[in-house]
């Protein structure tokens, strides 16, 4: 029997008992959850890759356990001001955090006044889905490699741009890390933020912009108006298969995997957050689920909760290191 089936039969049964005895009726929050919608709180802006994530995991949350869930974008401050809202919320499951490999791996390498401890203050539940970003370039850039890329940036010292989601996000610190691994100037290619990866991602159809280190929208690579160079992870993309990633082109430290997945405040009670657990790893082994993510860019996920904390202490350890290496912390 699942945590969460067993949960319920506590409840009847408890309530059953109640009856027989003519006692009034007392079970745990845990017990009775959710006995009221739910808060996601996504710290970025809507439109984006984390959004899109939030939002099909509250439609499936909210069929499986008979309550909204309901997503509540609250933006700034590369994720912080969202993430420290639910660090403060109760531990009673009813505000949740849609945490990325931003807000728990570069941010803590980054920001000195992080404002909240990314494994002290959050309880990990699900790990929903990963992407590996990619390299992209307006179709109409002459480059057709990453090798070629370096070349054409070198050729128009400052002349080209690219887009971030803000100042230190994984698009914005994984252009740096190309420049400084291609040997080029840290201002060859000029940035451009803006207030989420949307709009960036907007501007770079557009043509306001010539490249990008994003998610992205397949649909807009399939019909040719952008390009894709490289992905960013060790092994080849299910999305790009015929693209080589950033590793075997020699750019090692060129890698992003954007994971996205489902944290509690610290002391929420356990039976809560494995029942989370096991409400999203069903459906996302469910075929309709997995092509909506895969459409989007996504590569589903689920699992347990340790392989969840495994991730997200392996990729902590990552940034700490890049972020060191290459100064990142100067460049934001």
């Amino acid at each position: 029997m699942s945590l969460l089936a067993l949960l319920r039969h506590r409840v009847l049964s408890a309530a059953a008992s109640a009856v027989l005895l003519g006692v009034p009726l007392q079970v745990s929050a845990a017990e009775r959850y959710p006995a009221q919608p739910v808060k996601i709180v996504v710290p970025f802006a809507a439109g984006g890759s984390i959004d899109f994530v939030a939002r099909v995991a509250a439609k499936e949350l909210s069929a499986a356990l008979g309550q909204s869930f309901v997503v509540e974008n609250r933006t700034g401050a590369s994720g912080k001001i969202g993430v420290v809202s639910v660090k403060q919320a109760l531990p009673d499951g009813y505000t949740l955090l849609l945490g990325t490999g931003l807000t728990h791996g570069i941010n803590p390498a980054l920001l000195e006044d992080l404002g909240y401890d990314p494994v002290k203050d959050f309880i990990p539940s699900v790990h929903f889905a990963s992407n590996k970003i990619n390299f992209m370039v307006r179709s109409e850039l002459p480059a057709k490699s990453l090798r070629e890329m370096v070349d054409l940036i070198r050729s128009k010292p400052g002349q080209l741009s690219f887009g971030t989601g803000g100042s230190g996000t994984a698009n914005h610190m994984m252009a740096v890390v190309f420049l400084a691994q291609a040997g080029l100037a840290a201002d060859a290619a000029t940035a451009v933020p803006y207030r989420g990866e949307a709009p960036a991602f907007a501007d770079l159809i557009g043509g306001r912009v010539q490249f990008m280190i994003a998610s992205g929208n397949k649909a807009h690579v399939d019909n040719g108006t952008l390009r894709v160079l490289a992905t960013t992870g060790r092994t080849l993309s299910l999305l790009y298969p015929d693209i080589p990633t950033t590793t075997e082109l020699g750019f090692d430290d060129v890698y992003y995997l954007g994971w996205y997945g489902l944290m509690a405040p610290i002391n929420t009670p356990p039976e809560i957050v494995q029942a989370l657990n096991e409400a999203s790893t069903k459906f996302l082994a469910r075929d309709d689920v997995r092509k909506i993510l895969n459409d989007g860019g996504m590569e589903p996920v689920g699992g347990s909760i340790e392989s969840f904390k495994k991730l997200i202490a392996d990729d902590a350890a990552h940034w700490q290191r890049v972020a060191k290496q290459y100064k990142l912390s100067e460049q934001k």
